[in-house]
């Protein structure tokens, strides 16, 4: 559970924090920036009960699409026995399954048993394809944080540290290891078929997805900010910001995962909303694969995506993606789809 200290630590200020809920889930909404990145975006935290370590019975739903979606971080902070990695079930090969490659798992790895603390580090999966990163600093760190628990300890003298100056008993609640995944990503299993990125069930043999007429599709770079900037005053700009991008991203990713196609309207509202709120930078890899299954989808249901169908050559989707492909800021991104024709059906956007 993430507190406001840590928060504060991180510089979010409180009086800025949205609460709301995910699919009946408590989550909080902030703006944050990196250090040394050019501006702040929106993020956000769902809170999901459940026992990570338990796999008898289902995570709940809303932790399987989480899975299922794809990860690329798996934090785990101090959590009594969760470090006896070889007393549970191999919960972190399953989460291993679905997280990405260059993916990394950050875990402290001590646990308390009978008042005593150890070191789990040796019970972690061996048989994964991770490498440990160092930490810089951490030597450093260990003697300083080593130092003031001692004072803490009642009986200190009875410790046997190790070469870097510490101990389990001082370790506990803040060392973590970081380990980096190194191989390709896992799919998520499916009776008889492989997977996409989302999970999508796809046949055997697909014909691959003809992306080489990307590049016509895109501004030619030779129009200036202030014309690009002069097509965003006909835009629903109230309608943007109205979208909850957090909830409708969730929904896109349901529908994907459930074979159903999203509606162009819907992906280029979606993607608008995201420009207008500067959250397209930090999530864009995931957008685009989000986009490559759909391609992929729609070659599995229809077949025509190498057949050169009549209306190829004006695909709202293609020309979705092209944008996104430019490397323009989320302002000019965001006049560029704002020209992408749709169909008459399609023209009317809906706030879910």
């Amino acid at each position: 559970m993430v507190s406001f200290p840590e928060l504060d630590a991180l510089g979010v200020d409180r009086q800025k924090i949205q609460v709301d809920t995910n699919d009946g889930y408590p989550r909080i909404a902030f703006d944050w920036q990196y250090p040394g990145s050019a501006g702040s975006q929106k993020y956000a935290i769902t809170f999901i009960n459940g026992d990570i370590t338990q796999q008898a019975k289902p995570y709940p739903e809303k932790l399987q699409n989480v899975l299922q979606n794809g990860i690329d971080v798996y934090y785990q902070r101090a959590g009594v026995g969760i470090g006896a990695y070889a007393q549970h079930p191999p919960f972190i090969k399953e989460i291993y399954k679905h997280m990405r490659a260059g993916g990394s798992f950050v875990t402290d790895d001590f646990y308390i048993t009978w008042n005593e603390v150890y070191d789990g580090g040796s019970e972690f999966p061996a048989d994964l394809a991770l490498s440990e990163m160092p930490i810089p600093g951490e030597g450093e760190l260990i003697k300083e944080i080593s130092d003031m628990r001692l004072k803490w300890e009642p009986a200190p003298q009875d410790l046997k540290l190790d070469n870097a100056g510490g101990h389990p008993n001082l370790y506990y609640g803040w060392k973590v290891r970081v380990r980096q995944k190194t191989s390709s990503p896992v799919s998520v299993p499916a009776i008889g078929r492989p997977t996409s990125a989302l999970g999508i069930s796809t046949p055997d043999k697909l014909g691959g997805i003809d992306f080489k007429d990307l590049k016509s599709r895109a501004p030619n770079g030779k129009r200036s900010v202030g014309a690009l900037k002069g097509q965003l005053t006909a835009l629903p700009i109230s309608q943007l910001e109205k979208i909850d991008i957090f909830s409708e991203w969730s929904r896109i990713q349901n529908l994907v995962n459930e074979g159903v196609i999203p509606s162009n309207a819907r992906m280029k509202q979606f993607l608008m909303a995201c420009c207008q709120k500067q959250v397209l930078g930090r999530d864009l890899n995931k957008i685009l694969g989000c986009l490559s299954d759909i391609f992929r989808l729609e070659e599995t249901q229809t077949g025509l995506a190498n057949q050169g169908q009549a209306g190829d050559q004006t695909d709202p989707l293609k020309d979705m993606l092209a944008q996104l492909e430019t490397n323009r800021t989320p302002q000019e991104i965001l006049a560029g789809l704002s020209l992408i024709a749709l169909p008459q059906a399609q023209v009317q956007l809906s706030i879910p």
